[in-house]
């Protein structure tokens, strides 16, 4: 990746980032990255079709896209390594993360998990093998809004928290926070297809929220059941024990799961 860092176009109010740069004409050749950072959402999306709400002053709401030759198929745990990304440089700004397969960000706060942050990867089909990939992120930055909705898989999200103590406001210089998170998921896109997984791997584990825990699988059928997460594969399936003591690997495609209580 070039040291220069990616540029970042700023809007007061959109709909949505991840769905202003699907909407944006194909242009330029691969690796060519683009990011957009909003001060609002009117849109803004979670995973499975769940609505994010920010207020602007509390939050950051960026997206970033690159257009890759590359299959849907060497693309599946980009998501994860986007992941490891954001909690690295939020990390060295002084937030202490844990990362939710596939995709959520958490602070534990008086023993507690809460939900500070959330990652939507989508990936269009542009022809001739490209695919326009197009990663957003919502993070809840000082004393959270409500943050996600209730979906008909998780009627009761998990609360929100936030990244950093009021405090911490003098501190924290939201544009170059929102430029080095921009820079860090530009660097995993344009890895990620020819490196996979492999260069996060070690620091999803250190990361992994769920590994060793009690949870509940919820399958788009409305079937759940109780299992026991035992971390990812190299593509970044879940791996889990069931009750039966069987192993198997579940893709997000598949299922979303809940810590148990």
């Amino acid at each position: 990746m070039s040291d220069v860092p990616v540029r970042l176009e700023r809007v007061e109010t959109i709909d949505s980032t991840n769905a202003e740069l699907m909407r944006r004409e194909v242009h330029g050749s691969d690796d060519t990255v683009r990011a957009l950072w909003a001060q609002q959402q009117t849109a803004g999306r979670g995973r499975q079709g769940r609505v994010w709400h920010s207020r602007p002053q509390d939050a950051i709401t960026l997206s970033v896209a690159c257009d890759l030759s590359a299959p849907v198929s060497a693309l599946l745990g980009l998501p994860l390594a986007i992941g490891v990304a954001l909690a690295e440089v939020l990390q060295r700004a002084g937030a202490a993360l844990w990362i939710k397969w596939p995709n959520d960000l958490y602070r534990i706060e008086q023993g507690l998990p809460h939900k500070v942050g959330g990652i939507l990867t989508e990936v269009k089909a542009l022809g001739a093998g490209r695919h326009r990939v197009v990663s957003g992120f919502g993070l809840n930055l000082f004393a959270p809004p409500q943050a996600l909705s209730p979906s008909a898989s998780n009627p009761t999200p998990a609360p929100a928290g936030a990244l950093f103590a009021p405090q911490a406001r003098a501190r924290i210089d939201r544009e170059r926070l929102a430029q080095d998170l921009a820079d860090a998921v530009a660097e995993v896109m344009l890895r990620y297809p020819t490196e996979g997984l492999t260069p996060w791997f070690e620091a999803w584990s250190r990361l992994d929220l769920l590994a060793g825990r009690a949870i509940t699988v919820h399958h788009p059928d409305g079937r759940s059941e109780p299992a026991q997460a035992q971390g990812i594969d190299a593509q970044g399936a879940l791996l889990i024990l069931d009750t039966q003591g069987a192993a198997r690997a579940l893709t997000s495609a598949e299922v979303s799961v809940r810590l148990q209580d």
